[in-house]
């Protein structure tokens, strides 16, 4: 308290603190991470360092998987792989083929197998074949996979009608059956060590390899 004659006051100051740099990260959780200014020049720092692509099409990704030690990205028009486990990360165009959805893409017993607009594809770390020449499908406008581990079980909508496909991978032919009700579509499938699921339209989840089913 100043003296009853003194106007001046005395500021007690602190020093500040540095600023601290802050990187946000946005997926299926949202992070806010204080980095250490002191790393902005580590080579090493995934977040800092610019990645490296050497791709032909800027189109949204449409899927993403692992296979033969490689992480493969899908555009409806490419396949591309990612190299190195740190920086620089480099993303490489492989082939001009694509998935039109993630949920098509399905690693069955060591082969890749994927839905394209004009086509099933098969990969297997050479330039994908066409799969599906005896279907007479056109084009692709919705589609959902699942496996059992032998056998590519495919829900498609076509230009010309929906159809249900099973793949198997042993025989290497086609097979065709029925969804069980009326207007039903495939949401999604499903594969545990008790069995291989599907989820249609009416909300039920049937047992393929029983064909059972439960009201959801």
């Amino acid at each position: 308290i100043p003296d009853d004659d003194s106007e001046e006051f005395t500021e007690k100051t602190t020093e500040e603190e540095p600023e601290i740099e802050h990187v946000s990260i946005t997926a299926y959780n949202n992070l806010d991470i204080p980095i250490d200014p002191s790393l902005t020049d580590d080579p090493n720092q995934p977040w800092i360092a610019t990645a490296q692509a050497n791709t032909k099409s800027d189109s949204s990704f449409t899927g993403i998987t692992t296979f033969l030690n490689h992480v493969v990205c899908f555009q409806k028009g490419y396949m591309h792989e990612i190299y190195n486990d740190r920086n620089p990360f480099r993303i490489h165009d492989i082939f001009a083929e694509g998935a039109i959805d993630n949920r098509t893409i399905q690693d069955v017993d060591g082969t890749l197998i994927f839905v394209s607009e004009d086509g099933v594809k098969i990969y297997t770390g050479a330039n994908p074949r066409v799969l599906d020449y005896n279907l007479n499908i056109s084009k692709y406008k919705y589609a959902v996979s699942g496996t059992d581990g032998r056998c590519y079980y495919l829900y498609c909508e076509t230009t010309t009608g929906n159809r249900f496909l099973v793949y198997d991978t042993i025989c290497e032919e086609w097979s065709e059956r029925v969804l069980p009700g009326n207007d039903n579509y495939v949401v999604n499938f499903a594969r545990t060590s008790d069995g291989f699921y599907m989820l249609l339209s009416d909300n039920c989840i049937y047992q393929l390899d029983s064909m059972s089913h439960t009201g959801v």
